[in-house]
């Protein structure tokens, strides 16, 4: 085996300020360590199952597994349906330090139809800020928890639906912290982001669209005030640290 360490896919995600916009870009890098490929980690496994690897590590979530299926990796690639299916096979009888580089099972849907989840076994999962995270359900128990303190009613939430949007919609766009502020700005100011009688109230499907969006701009301005209130709290108590004999003596 010409590659005899353990296979390193990373999804590094990154979070920065764009200072034309003022709104928050987010990004997800995939990463294969540049040791391995000298090592011979691409002759290991081919140019073309190379590329197919990607496309499928480009959608790799949280507990090490994909879901592309293989139009999806077709159009990727720009390689034909039949070579993407015998990439796959080929892959999985690659092992890299020991381990296959991808296990493949089929899923069973709920429309009854079976779909093809790919397993990284080896894979990693590398965060900018590891410390601070968030789930779909953290994020809709928030919303209705300053839903019902605004209210007075408790919100309606229809799971199946909502944990999707929050997760495509919101936690893939948005810092965990960044995203806490959101959700308590865009339900507590509701009233300041719409006056339709006919939505009187926010809902999940709003946050996940125009009402986020909305409420990041309050929060960039709420912090910016902040700032500027920080530094005048600063200024005043160096102000009132010096004694005005000193500035006497230095006429």
């Amino acid at each position: 085996m010409t590659v005899k360490e353990l296979m390193q896919l990373k999804l590094e995600r990154h979070s920065s300020l764009d200072m034309v916009s003022g709104k928050y870009i987010n990004t997800v890098d995939l990463c294969i360590a540049v040791d391995q490929i000298k090592a011979g980690l691409i002759k290991e496994i081919g140019c073309r199952n190379f590329s197919v690897l990607l496309a499928i590590g480009a959608h790799l979530n949280e507990q090490r597994v994909a879901f592309p299926n293989v139009s999806a990796i077709a159009e990727i690639t720009g390689l034909s349906k039949p070579t993407v299916i015998k990439a796959i096979q080929e892959l999985e009888e690659v092992e890299i330090g020991g381990q296959p580089i991808i296990k493949k099972s089929k899923l069973l849907t709920s429309s009854g139809n079976a779909k093809s989840v790919y397993h990284f076994l080896g894979a990693e999962i590398a965060e900018t800020d590891p410390n601070i995270e968030i789930t779909p359900k953290e994020v809709i128990q928030l919303f209705c928890e300053y839903y019902e303190e605004t209210f007075g009613v408790a919100y309606n939430v229809s799971w199946g639906r909502d944990v999707s949007m929050v997760k495509t919609k919101l936690i893939s766009q948005y810092k965990p912290e960044q995203l806490k502020e959101i959700v308590r700005i865009a339900v507590t100011k509701y009233s300041t982001f719409s006056n339709s009688p006919e939505y009187p109230t926010p809902t999940l499907g709003m946050l996940c669209s125009w009402l986020a969006n909305k409420a990041a701009g309050v929060m960039l301005q709420e912090q910016k005030k902040e700032q500027e209130y920080q530094s005048k709290i600063a200024y005043a108590e160096k102000a009132a640290a010096i004694d005005p004999t000193d500035m006497l003596d230095s006429l």
